[in-house]
């Protein structure tokens, strides 16, 4: 059966990334075949600034990543990724659906933080503290 790829996993796959790493899990190293994944819904950017935040592993974006929706992940898996590496992460959303979606498929997961409390947040941003962004950093932990 053919893949249909979304052009958010086409361009997060262009900027994939592959290294050997010692599993301590296996007893061997392993080839990491990752795919950076952050699937901002928007055909252009238009309206980028107005995004309430850029967490998009949360239950409200599953019919992106999903399996009633367009199933990103289950693309990458097709592809022959064995990682997904994320960007925006807000710890204050659940991301145990999307975990397990993940592990479900066979992907591990390499989170990210988000850069919301930096430079989007307003007020309280990492500019309005002279870039001393230790109170933004902090709860994050």
């Amino acid at each position: 059966m053919p893949v249909t790829m979304s052009v958010a996993v086409a361009a997060s796959l262009a900027f994939g990334f592959s290294f050997l790493q010692h599993s301590e899990a296996v007893g061997r190293e392993h080839l990491i075949r990752g795919i950076s994944y952050g699937p901002v819904p928007l055909t252009s950017v238009e309206g980028a600034s107005e995004l309430p935040e850029d967490d998009w592993f949360c239950n409200e974006a599953l019919p992106m990543w999903g399996r009633p929706g367009r199933g990103d992940l289950r693309v990458m898996k097709q592809l022959g990724a064995n990682l997904v590496r994320l960007y925006g992460n807000d710890p204050q959303n659940d991301h145990t659906n999307f975990l397990d979606e993940a592990e479900s498929l066979g992907l591990a997961v390499a989170p990210g933080m988000s850069d919301w409390p930096y430079y989007q947040e307003t007020p309280g941003s990492c500019k309005d503290t002279d870039f001393n962004c230790f109170s933004q950093i902090k709860p994050l932990y």
